[in-house]
């Protein structure tokens, strides 16, 4: 399993452009945990410096796989028929803060969890072609108790919040000496949900894109390079004091993302270190909401808010033991986000957001995982 299933952020680009490593044949099983940090803090000139929010998880998944491997010297390392499930649900806690001395100071915090699963099927057609689909859910919920500018201990509302991103694909992989080249129709079921006592503001719906990818390989050495697109729009329905009458519109929404691998096996050992950019467009704001971002929504504004991430990751695994293979993983991301704010037919403010922070990140993943050959043994080809 590669680490964008234990991504605090469920918005970012799918588990298409993730590095792995290569599959044991037959069939294997994995276990992992990981801890993930989202953070946002808002950099607009003359903010609070101290206006930031996070959300944390502590990850614990397991996947089972069955995997053939493509006939030798065909291809880049990827089966040429497969099944895989992975599931992880774990705990994850959220908490945003305008800072001591702030004026109507904003504090909030709260409890929730992620909903993640994904499952690949990959058929042989030919020795030199694969067809495949498959489907990823990342899906968060949480409930946040927030004080709006009151005393310490004050709680003024609750806040629930959704952010969901389902993506389904089908496509064809086709291998030569080496080399193959995959392409993939996405389709992506994209929800965001932030409702108080005194707004609610809720997009879901579809958009539609593809994915290609293409990978080499040489003796020890692998690469790729990924690339996905989805663009559409969505129905933002919102609803704010004091008549709370829904006006729904639609609000164009895309994402973009770019993806270079590099791999090396040495004996025993092998890993892959990845560099991505990742771009998007969303009507609405789902994940660690900041303090200004609360008080404007509360007060009548509608969100557009627009990303721009890059970020590494890193593997390394090694076989113990026939069969076995424990691995660490280390992901960071940064990156910085513009959000606009506007009531409707009205002009509004403009947050200058930084995602991400200090090196090397406050949005990471973390995490150690193992993975064991269930049948005959032998290092993952």
């Amino acid at each position: 399993m590669n680490s964008d299933l234990f991504s605090a952020c469920v918005f970012c680009a799918s588990w298409l452009l993730g590095g792995d490593h290569p599959a044991p044949p037959s069939f294997s099983a994995e276990i992992a945990a990981a801890y993930a940090s989202m953070q946002r803090q808002n950099v607009s000139a003359g903010s609070s410096s101290d206006d930031r929010s996070d959300v944390t998880a502590k990850f614990t998944a397991v996947g089972l796989r069955d995997a053939r491997p493509a006939p030798s010297g065909l291809g880049a390392g990827t089966p040429e028929s497969e099944l895989r499930l992975l599931v992880s649900f774990p705990n994850s806690h959220d908490e945003a803060d305008e800072g001591a001395g702030t004026p109507g100071r904003i504090v909030a915090t709260g409890g929730g969890r992620y909903e993640n699963y994904s499952f690949l099927a990959r058929r042989r057609v030919t020795p030199a072609d694969s067809v495949e689909i498959g489907f990823e859910q990342r899906r968060h919920k949480i409930t946040d108790l927030v004080d709006l500018g009151g005393s310490k201990f004050q709680i003024s509302e609750e806040r629930d919040l959704i952010a969901e991103r389902i993506d389904y694909f089908a496509g064809a992989r086709h291998r030569w000496k080496g080399l193959e080249l995959a392409a993939a129709w996405n389709h992506a079921t994209f929800q965001g949900k932030n409702n108080t006592a005194l707004s609610v503001i809720s997009a879901r719906g579809h958009l539609d894109g593809a994915a290609v990818e293409v990978r080499w390989r040489k003796g020890a050495w692998g690469a790729a390079l990924s690339a996905e697109a989805l663009a559409g729009s969505l129905p933002v329905a919102a609803e704010f004091q004091p008549d709370f009458q829904s006006r729904t519109r639609d609000s164009t929404a895309w994402t973009e993302a770019l993806s270079a691998t590099l791999s090396r096996e040495a004996g025993k050992w092998d890993g892959f270190v990845s560099v991505f950019l990742d771009r998007s467009r969303l009507p609405f704001v789902s994940l660690a909401v900041l303090g200004a971002e609360t008080r404007a929504m509360d007060a009548g504004s509608r969100v557009d808010s627009r990303t721009r991430e890059w970020g590494y990751e890193l593997s390394i695994r090694r076989e113990v033991a026939p069969g076995v293979w424990p691995r660490i993983f280390y992901r960071a991301v940064h990156g910085n986000e513009t959000v606009a704010l506007a009531p409707d037919g009205e002009a509004g403010s403009e947050l200058r957001v930084r995602r991400g922070g200090r090196f090397p990140g406050n949005q990471f993943v973390v995490g150690l995982a193992a993975q064991f050959q269930i049948g005959s043994s032998g290092k993952a080809k």
